[in-house]
């Protein structure tokens, strides 16, 4: 089935609309960043968003 996305993206080349956004989503670009910036680096910066989103979610 056509939405208006297809024609919009596939102009430029999106395998499909990245509007909605999920946790998994996100998951997979930190992945992808800590595959390319090392893997120790990675796993930092997934404990220390945890640290922030956990802090986040507790603050309100």
């Amino acid at each position: 089935m056509k939405t208006p996305y297809d024609k919009l993206y596939s102009t430029v080349k999106f395998e499909k609309p990245i509007i909605p956004i999920t946790a998994c989503d996100l998951e997979q670009a930190r992945k992808r960043v800590g595959i390319v910036y090392g893997a120790n680096n990675y796993r930092q910066n997934i404990y220390v968003n945890r640290q922030n989103w956990q802090k986040k979610i507790h603050s309100g």
